[in-house]
């Protein structure tokens, strides 16, 4: 039984955070690797914040309360050297997230 509560969990958050690879690769420009550094909740305020590099160059923090709507970026532009997303302003109806190297963060890091 606890094993298959720890797979469940597991498996939600490998979907929280593809929630986030979604939400990232339909607002901004040439997303090509994102990797999660840090993931935890604060117990007060029940947002979500997530640390995170996007292509080895962007260091961002997403705020979240559910991971798919009201979703708050913030680009930590000193760290990352001055660089920023770009946003993409055409409509892309179709995002391969499969093309996106995602690495996970695992909870129980």
């Amino acid at each position: 039984m606890f094993n298959r509560r720890e797979n469940e969990s597991k498996q939600s958050y490998k979907r929280e955070q593809d929630q986030i690879v979604k939400y990232l690769s339909q607002n901004y420009r040439d997303i090509k690797k994102i990797e999660f550094t840090r993931i935890e909740k604060n117990v007060k305020t029940g947002y979500w914040n997530v640390d995170l590099t996007v292509n080895s160059t962007y260091y961002i923090s997403i705020s979240t309360v559910n991971f798919s709507d009201d979703i708050e970026v913030t680009d930590h532009i000193a760290k990352s050297k001055a660089n920023e997303l770009v946003l993409n302003k055409n409509d892309i109806s179709e995002i391969k997230i499969s093309e996106i190297k995602v690495i996970y963060f695992d909870e129980e890091e």
